[in-house]
């Protein structure tokens, strides 16, 4: 079963699946699109972590994430509202 069937079993209606290992600190953004991709269609599925650049969010447009939960890409910027809006652009 996929790491996320937990999750799916509790008939949550919305489902996270974070990119980063807590235990590690490493981002595994093909694992987590792979995993985000078994979440159906009739739940919110939100993508965590390794959102770092423009490319990387715009990437996720064709994903099945409906939503997606971005700190360090942001956070490391002097004008987050700014980055936002250019990602956005």
């Amino acid at each position: 079963m996929p790491p996320n069937s937990n999750a799916l079993r509790t008939g949550a209606s919305i489902v996270g699946v974070n990119a980063r290992d807590l235990r590690t600190f490493h981002v595994d953004a093909e694992g987590a699109e792979a995993l985000v991709a078994r979440i159906p269609t009739d739940r919110v599925a939100i993508r965590m972590s390794g959102i770092r650049t423009k490319a990387d969010y715009r990437s996720l447009a064709t994903s099945r994430a409906d939503v997606v939960l971005v700190g360090e890409g942001l956070m490391r910027t002097s004008d987050p509202a700014a980055e936002l809006a250019a990602w956005r652009a």
